[in-house]
């Protein structure tokens, strides 16, 4: 499978993740899910459970910045079937999946410079893609 759609998938996969993981906070701190008024539950939760819930809502504006570069790399001038260009396009996906990955641990763990270290990933390697197919 092509490495731009893996990344895409697991983009589009990471706010649900992070989802489960404040759900079950909710479950274990809150009693339950409030299918009827889930933000405003999102709100009494503390610790970990609003970290979840934080790092849930950076995946979706991460899943944004990667769609754009990932139609960058579409529409680049780099041929997207063989050459460096695609190497180092998969290269800078993964560092964006890993760092993305990063990110939510750090989030949840409460590691907050670390977590700067790695969002500053993600974004640099979407930034990297884009700037590369100008």
């Amino acid at each position: 499978m092509n490495i731009a759609i893996v990344g895409l998938i697991f983009s589009a996969f990471l706010p649900i993740a992070c989802a489960w993981v404040s759900g079950s906070y909710k479950h274990y701190t809150l009693g339950g899910v409030d299918n009827k008024h889930p933000r405003q539950q999102n709100n009494l939760l503390t610790g970990p459970g609003a970290r979840a819930v934080a790092a849930q809502q950076n995946a979706w504006e991460g899943f944004i910045v990667y769609a754009a570069a990932m139609l960058a790399l579409l529409l680049g001038n780099n041929p997207l079937t063989m050459g460096q260009a695609v190497d180092d396009a998969a290269l800078a996906i993964w560092i964006y999946m890993l760092s993305r990955v990063a990110y939510v641990l750090c989030y949840l763990f409460n590691w907050d410079i670390v977590r700067s270290l790695t969002f500053f990933g993600s974004f640099g390697s979407c930034l990297y893609i884009m700037f590369s197919n100008l």
